[in-house]
């Protein structure tokens, strides 16, 4: 057999062996994620006169959350940014009609799976809402109102549904920082508008009455998620 014979075959029965193995290691890119999950998610208050007795306010509540899963194009709302208009409105009023447009939009463009709005909370109340979310929109983002308030809510963005094991998470607790959304001037729960001119951007609370100067501590909320 000649050395040119002998080199074909090794390069062909290397090549072979090669397919064999590429064939039993899975590609970076794929995945053994479930495509659709549901998660319930879980809205909880923990404010009242005992945990944030500075001028608490005696209709105290938070506004129907906004929940949304999505992926890194959507932004909800980001710190140290300007607020949206829909952002503005849940803030000050705890209507959710400007994000329930803006959200329908980013579902239509591919930048949101969906989105689910619950219903009023007392201040130590439950909601619970169920929301869907795939490997290609797992994002969520959630937000209430602190209510009465000149534009302070609560809420959190961008918590990846997908583990650091490329899993899909089975349940988290998570206790929500409380944001000015930089919309309005108020300093007290009950102060009349004073719209921020220019606008501010969206900032974490830290001064009284809910803040203690530096953080809101407790938390005034918390979301419980769990997967279904």
């Amino acid at each position: 057999m000649s050395l040119r014979v002998v080199s074909l075959l090794a390069i062909i029965l290397i090549t072979a062996f090669s397919c064999e193995v590429d064939g039993d290691v899975p590609l970076n890119n794929e995945t053994s994620l479930e495509p659709l999950v549901q998660y319930q998610v879980t809205f909880t208050g923990m404010w009242n006169g005992t945990t944030h007795p500075t001028d608490y306010p005696v209709n105290a509540h938070f506004s129907k959350i906004f929940v949304t899963t999505h992926n890194n194009t959507s932004v909800l709302f980001e710190i140290d940014s300007l607020a949206s208009i829909g952002i503005e409105e849940m803030a000050e009023t705890g209507a959710t009609t400007i994000l329930e447009s803006d959200f329908a939009a980013h579902v239509s463009n591919s930048r949101a799976h969906e989105f689910q709005v619950g219903v009023d909370i007392t201040s130590e109340g439950t909601d619970t809402v169920v929301i869907e979310a795939t490997p290609e929109f797992s994002l969520l983002s959630c937000v209430s109102m602190i209510a009465p308030s000149p534009d302070w809510f609560t809420g959190i963005q961008d918590l990846n549904l997908i583990d650091n094991n490329n899993q899909w998470i089975e349940e988290t607790e998570i206790f929500l920082d409380s944001y000015d959304s930089g919309t309005d001037s108020g300093a007290t729960f009950l102060d009349p508008d004073i719209n921020t001119v220019p606008q501010d951007s969206i900032k974490s609370i830290t001064q009284p009455p809910l803040g203690n100067g530096t953080i809101v501590n407790p938390s005034v909320a918390k979301i419980t998620i769990t997967r279904m």
